[in-house]
């Protein structure tokens, strides 16, 4: 029988790496930022988008539900068929 994944050890060596604490320091620099500028504040169910995928580009604010599916959409198109939706 194989032996059960450690998911806590992968957890903490992920997030414990030179570049996972890289691009969370840049993600936490953007949001402090987005806040002095006024737009996001605590509790206010949004989020900070990075629309080229980097955490060191430019920004957006977008609502915390939009920017959370917006991967769960691409996952679930189907080759051949349009997005209707986007």
């Amino acid at each position: 029988m194989a032996k059960a994944r450690d998911y806590k050890r992968e957890y903490r060596k992920f997030h414990s790496s030179p570049e996972a604490i890289r691009e969370r320091d840049r993600r936490n620099h953007d949001r402090r930022e987005a806040e002095k500028k006024g737009l996001v504040h605590k509790g206010d169910n949004k989020d900070i988008d990075h629309p080229k995928g980097d955490a060191c580009g430019p920004y957006r604010v977008l609502p915390r539900s939009l920017n959370r599916s917006r991967g769960v959409r691409k996952a679930n198109r189907r080759p051949g068929r349009e997005n209707k939706s986007a």
